[in-house]
């Protein structure tokens, strides 16, 4: 590589980051690995995020020295490294191509959009395509490592993962149906061997969110001036979905 290629971001000062890994976890400070297609250069960081696609996060290294214990630092007996490079990242700049344009992101994208057309949406954005092949992604991976949508911790994280599937789907196409066809055609691709798991899972939760839409939209039909906050805070439904109820 070409010395002209490495440079320092000198408009932010303090270069090393400091990184918590979780609420009372570890805590270290690292230097984060970036390739410029191009030989392009940035002088900040906030450049850089305007030109995303020049740039390519490839790995970090942290100095772990010290446990958060509430507000204090406290020092750990073994400090030491940690170095993460995402395998995904490097392919991008070897291959010179966007995430999505790599095997297999590429083909479970296209499992993405053949089905929102499917579904009727003719002219999904990118945007949203890589949003909802991300959360297909995300889901799949929770469901194989046991986790089950719940109001607790992670489950709860499921849950919204799931649910806001649901929502970018059905806004995207501009009304609310059954995404079973979808996630199936996606996990037979992601996740072969678990199948009939992802669809129990995800089709018994989309199942759950539905019976919630449809006591919202009682509640909307006795009183429509029903403020929007008071629907999200005690139901979960968004204002963006109202619309859709109304057309239900």
């Amino acid at each position: 590589m070409d010395e002209s290629s490495i440079f320092t971001i000198n408009k932010n000062c303090g270069f090393w980051q400091e990184w918590r890994f979780g609420e009372d976890g570890l805590i270290g400070k690292g230097l984060t690995a970036i390739y410029a297609h191009d030989n392009v250069q940035a002088v900040s960081v906030d450049e850089m995020a305007n030109m995303s696609q020049s740039f390519i996060e490839i790995g970090n290294l942290i100095h772990i020295y010290g446990k958060a214990e509430g507000e204090k630092v406290v020092p750990i007996s073994h400090k030491g490294f940690d170095v993460g490079i995402g395998i995904e990242r490097l392919v991008m700049v070897l291959q010179n191509k966007t995430l999505y344009e790599l095997t297999p992101f590429c083909d479970l994208a296209e499992v993405v959009t053949k089905y929102l057309n499917v579904l009727g949406c003719k002219d999904a954005d990118s945007g949203t395509l890589r949003v909802v092949t991300d959360l297909l992604r995300s889901i799949n991976a929770l469901i194989q490592e046991g986790l089950r949508p719940g109001n607790k911790q992670q489950m709860f994280v499921l849950r919204k993962l799931i649910r806001l599937l649901l929502e970018t789907t059905w806004l995207s196409i501009d009304r609310i149906v059954s995404l079973a066809e979808i996630i199936h055609a996606f996990a037979e691709l992601d996740m072969p061997n678990n199948v009939s798991l992802i669809m129990m899972v995800v089709c018994e939760e989309e199942r759950m969110f539905r019976r919630t839409l449809e006591r919202g939209k009682k509640i909307l039909a006795k009183n429509p001036l029903l403020c929007p906050e008071i629907l999200k805070g005690t139901y979960g439904i968004r204002q963006s979905l109202l619309p859709l109820l109304k057309k239900e």
